[in-house]
């Protein structure tokens, strides 16, 4: 028998290899996961703003790679059937990227570690982006660290107020809100509440509600410069406004221990001293044809003169012209009634004489 039992011993298989996970490809079934695949859409802004709904978390993993999640309550539930008691376990979990973006959602399932996942999954589903601001009077740094006006969330009996806070007050308020704004990225907040807050689903409810009335709220465009309101992740506008303002590379303000080690070629000095000959050959270039373009006109200028002047002669001539013909005109009458009475003088002179002689 102990042969046999040495034997059975020896003769065990050698233990199995863990298996990697296999690589799961993500095939987008929604029009948004197809633009978010296809690179269209590069921002959870921009995804948020085409008014799809999210319906799939791999949009979210794609758009946010840097997500946090929290679980926040972990609750067994109990079913009493003909078998005995079924239990099962309903989790609440937030979601977000600590600048902007939060989310809440809750599963049930048997086993905890799957149903988590799946309240993870759902967290993501339900993102939104906040608005972020320095509402509070005794501060006005301008800076996105708080909440810019009071808002008001509410879940079952739990009644909860946010309100802005000056910097460095920190987040006043209890320790369910403080996971869910640490990760919507607030860090300075007042809590005022009312209710049952023990119930602490039905308090990470009305603080994601507070949250939504912020990020559905309408604001004036005065209040969003005066308040400096900012929408979602600021961390990427920032480095937007850095690369637009970034200064073109000058090789002039290299360090001086770069430039000792670079050692150039005697063609490429040749190459930078012919250069700025060209350049000074094309500055002349270019002004003198700023002058001739200039000239051009001054000469039609006169020309247009000369031409002015002529015409108004003619002008002046043709006037001259008219006034005398109608001087003419007026003097031709005259002369007839003239010529006429010398006429008749000289028929009644030779009448009177012609009567003396008779």
């Amino acid at each position: 028998m102990a042969a046999t039992r040495g034997k059975r011993r020896g003769s065990r298989r050698p233990p199995m290899k863990k298996r990697e996970p296999a690589e799961v490809i993500w095939e987008p079934r929604t029009k948004l996961g197809k633009l978010v695949r296809s690179g269209q859409i590069k921002k959870m802004a921009d995804a948020l703003s085409t008014g799809l709904p999210i319906r799939e978390p791999e949009i979210v993993d794609v758009l946010l790679p840097e997500i946090d999640d929290e679980v926040i309550d972990v609750n067994m539930v109990q079913r009493m059937t003909d078998s005995g008691r079924r239990v099962k376990f309903v989790i609440s979990v937030a979601v977000g990227n600590n600048d902007g973006y939060v989310g809440f959602g809750q599963s049930k399932g048997k086993e905890v570690g799957s149903s988590i996942r799946k309240a993870i999954e759902n967290a993501k589903l339900n993102i939104i982006g906040i608005r972020r601001g320095c509402g509070s009077w005794e501060c006005g740094c301008k800076n996105q660290h708080t909440v810019p006006f009071a808002i008001k969330g509410k879940s079952g009996s739990v009644e909860i107020t946010l309100k802005p806070a000056p910097r460095g007050i920190g987040l006043a308020t209890g320790n369910v809100a403080k996971k869910i704004l640490t990760l919507a990225g607030v860090q300075d907040c007042w809590a005022f509440t009312k209710g049952k807050t023990k119930t602490t689903v039905n308090y990470a409810k009305a603080v994601f509600n507070a949250l939504e009335q912020n990020a559905e709220m309408r604001i004036m465009k005065d209040e969003i410069s005066k308040i400096g309101i900012l929408s979602g992740a600021i961390a990427t506008k920032q480095d937007e406004t850095k690369e637009l303002n970034q200064p073109l590379p000058d090789d002039s303000k290299k360090p001086i221990e770069e430039t000792k080690g670079e050692v150039e070629e005697p063609e490429k000095v040749d190459e930078k001293i012919e250069k700025p000959v060209e350049k000074k050959q094309e500055k002349t270039e270019a002004k003198e044809e700023k002058r001739e373009i200039e000239k051009k006109p001054i000469e039609k200028s006169n020309e247009e003169e000369k031409v002015e002047d002529t015409r108004k002669g003619e002008e002046k001539a043709e006037e001259s012209k008219d006034e005398i013909k109608e001087e003419s005109s007026e003097s031709e009458p005259a002369t007839d009634n003239k010529i006429e009475n010398n006429e008749k003088k000289s028929d009644g002179k030779t009448q009177t004489n012609e009567k003396e002689e008779a």
